[in-house]
């Protein structure tokens, strides 16, 4: 009987897409379920795709035994392997992409804390909480500071907001505990939210998490603040917040999840051999 690789949660709907993730926080979204994709089988066992994507998920699997951060650079001779590794690794519930970049792509491996990183550098998976690219991109087109606003007009709730922003982020360096402003609990009219879209903007960044409900994560013009929206299955927003710290805690990887992740893949390659 051949090996098989375990069942991999793929097809339409499964995944992030570009419009998800440029909706604006505040608007309901939808959130598919996933679907069962048969096993993936390897016709020729021993074959060199096979051997070489072997050898790559072995690579993966020293790099977990390592301290995070850690990077592997993916190079295949054939796409018959990077498919293969594609396939036994899957894709996990976060993904990341950036406006204006269209080569950037990140995007967790079903093993949590494994990602598949693709930008100007080539193709690499790296084991971390998030891989750095992400805070460094949002980070490098941001501004240190707010935006001055000469008429805050009827918008009070979000006047407010800023100054607590503004007060918070002039003491706050990366490596602080992250601050949360929760704008689900604070006073707003209807001139508030337009007012915090032109005041903080959205930035390159967009973070999508699916698992029960969703999470969508976008950077906002302000150097190291996040526009953070948690929905219920339903897609409707639960809570709002705007978050700073290099990227928000809702899409990284935990240490637990990291180290869970090494017996994952021993079963994958117990499957593969």
């Amino acid at each position: 009987m051949q090996p098989t690789i375990p069942p991999i949660l793929l097809g339409p709907g499964s995944q992030a897409d570009e419009a998800d993730l440029a909706t604006p926080i505040g608007t309901p979204m939808s959130a598919p379920m996933q679907t069962y994709a048969p096993p993936v089988s390897i016709d020729s066992p021993g074959g060199v795709a096979e051997q070489e994507a072997l050898h790559c998920l072995d690579a993966l699997r020293a790099l977990l035994d390592r301290p995070v951060p850690q990077c592997l650079t993916l190079d295949f001779s054939s796409s018959s392997a990077r498919a293969l590794v594609a396939q036994a690794l899957g894709r996990g519930e976060v993904e990341v992409v950036c406006a204006h970049r269209p080569e950037f792509s990140v995007r967790e491996t079903r093993l949590t804390g494994v990602w598949w990183v693709v930008d100007a550098r080539g193709e690499r998976l790296e084991v971390a909480p998030i891989p750095a690219c992400v805070s460094r991109i949002a980070a490098a087109v941001a501004a240190e500071r707010l935006r001055e606003v000469d008429d805050w007009g009827a918008a009070l709730g979000a006047r407010a907001v800023c100054a607590e922003l503004s007060a918070a982020h002039d003491g706050w360096c990366p490596g602080d505990v992250p601050r949360v402003i929760n704008l689900s609990l604070s006073p707003r009219g209807p001139a508030d939210p337009p007012m915090l879209e032109q005041v903080l903007g959205r930035g390159p960044v967009a973070i999508l998490s699916r698992g029960y409900g969703s999470c969508r994560i976008e950077s906002t013009r302000l150097r190291h603040c996040w526009w953070v929206g948690h929905f219920n299955p339903e897609g409707r927003a639960v809570l709002e917040t705007l978050e700073l710290a290099e990227v928000p805690s809702a899409a990284l990887a935990t240490a637990e999840d990291i180290a869970d992740a090494a017996p994952r893949l021993d079963e994958i390659l117990a499957a593969l051999r």
